[in-house]
């Protein structure tokens, strides 16, 4: 997924600093490595690149325009007239931490690699730790750490000197406001609008089959990653490669139904069958994989599914979100069309706050 890192210090950046940053997060991107310093030595950006579309070195990061003037890392950051541009993708599919610690200003695409900058600090925010034991992973826009935030998605934010206080962040995307306007303008049938939202899909999934690497689908019995390998393979000249982690016990079996799938859609199918014993392995590893307190178990079949995977093919898509875009988690009602609904009021909010109300917030930091 590529990785980013680089800190802003009014006192002057050093590029082994960097470049010590960098590694924290060398998994990210094992083809291709970048640092970049401005002329007055103060900012420095890097870059681990994993290759997907151009493998040529024109696609070396960070890039500098023609004109010099700017210099940009592919995840969304900036740098041009003594600013800092920040951006997180819409559906916050990649992170982006940011924070001051002493005069330095720090951000990267995940926690590891700002712990390596000299001036890292690393209290424990106490606040963020109640919201992680009340909801098993702490939400946007905290970290873990005192001073670090977490960029909502579709946000951005503009640092205009190193070490001061960020600005508010500043939304370009409403999720909300798009979904009332597609409601509102929503004409057609049944049929018909089950036909647009197929081609819908149908473009979504090919334009993220673009790779110059093999490319391959996370396939178990759920709805939404049978539709993605199954859309995938209707549009692909040959067999797609899908992968499955299962076990042996009842009730977590989905390589049956993968299975008849992978039978039918005619993919290239690997499947893998892990005892608890080897489940129970993986979990020492988990530290070193997330920056930060997350409870939820499937992370655990998640990272074996992906080591399966990595030995055959460089990027797998997956139905990850599907469940969130189409309503269909604990009953949660029509309503979540027009925006979200806070976890403790069930009422209707159109904040950034993850799964809070701006009231439900401050009530509950209160108490």
């Amino acid at each position: 997924m590529c990785g980013i890192v680089g800190y802003w210090d009014k006192r002057g950046a050093d590029k082994s600093v960097v470049e010590r940053m960098a590694m924290r997060i060398q998994h990210r991107g094992p083809d291709d490595a970048g640092v970049w310093l401005n002329e007055e030595r103060d900012l420095a950006l890097a870059h681990w690149r994993l290759s997907i579309i151009d493998l040529t070195p024109a696609s070396h990061q960070p890039m500098i325009s023609p004109c010099g003037q700017f210099a940009l890392v592919y995840n969304g950051e900036i740098y041009a007239r003594r600013s800092l541009f920040l951006a997180r993708d819409r559906m916050g599919e990649k992170p982006l931490y940011y924070g001051c610690s002493s005069s330095s200003f720090l951000f990267g695409s995940e926690l590891r690699s700002l712990v390596a900058h000299p001036h890292w600090k690393g209290d424990i925010d106490r606040n963020a730790l109640t919201l992680y034991m009340r909801h098993n992973y702490v939400p946007t826009p905290w970290s873990i750490y005192q001073g670090i935030s977490k960029l909502p998605p579709a946000h951005f934010v503009v640092v205009r000197e190193a070490g001061q206080v960020v600005s508010e962040t500043q939304c370009y995307w409403d999720l909300s406001q798009v979904a009332e306007s597609g409601a509102a303008d929503t004409k057609g049938s049944l049929e018909e609008l089950i036909d647009e939202l197929d081609e819908l899909l149908r473009d979504a999934v090919v334009r993220r089959m673009a790779a110059d690497v093999p490319l391959g689908a996370f396939l178990s019995g759920g709805f939404d990653p049978t539709t993605v390998a199954a859309l995938m393979q209707a549009q692909s000249v040959r067999p797609v490669k899908t992968f499955i982690i299962s076990f042996h016990e009842k009730g977590y079996n989905e390589a049956v139904h993968a299975k008849v799938v992978a039978r039918h859609l005619g993919t290239d199918h690997t499947k893998l069958y892990v005892s608890p014993e080897e489940a129970m392995a993986v979990i020492p590893r988990l530290p070193a994989i997330w920056d930060e307190p997350f409870s939820d178990s499937s992370r655990i079949p998640t990272l074996l599914v992906s080591l399966l995977a990595r030995r055959h093919v460089t990027v797998s898509l997956s139905g990850d979100g599907g469940d969130e875009l189409f309503a269909a988690i604990n009953g949660i009602p029509r309503a979540i069309r027009f925006g979200r609904l806070c976890v403790y009021c069930r009422h209707r909010y159109d904040d950034y706050w993850e799964g809070l109300c701006r009231f439900c917030l401050a009530r509950y930091l209160k108490s």
